[in-house]
């Protein structure tokens, strides 16, 4: 998978945050047609709901490399 299940949980936390920020940017820049919002709004909801699914499978105890 594209993201280390060994980072720590902070690090991700600081991953995520930055990349909101990043896809809220984008959105406020883009146009102001309903076919961008849409498109956008679509890619925000399919990466937040990847990145919460990562973090549940982690918090599962998938995780090998926890010391927990």
């Amino acid at each position: 998978m594209f993201i280390n299940t060994s980072i720590h949980h902070s690090d991700c936390v600081a991953v995520v945050v930055n990349f909101l920020h990043v896809e809220l940017l984008i959105y406020r820049v883009a146009p102001v047609q309903r076919y961008c919002r849409v498109v956008l709004t679509r890619e925000i909801v399919f990466h937040i709901s990847t990145i919460v699914w990562i973090g549940i499978q982690t918090k599962g105890g998938t995780d090998v490399n926890s010391t927990a």
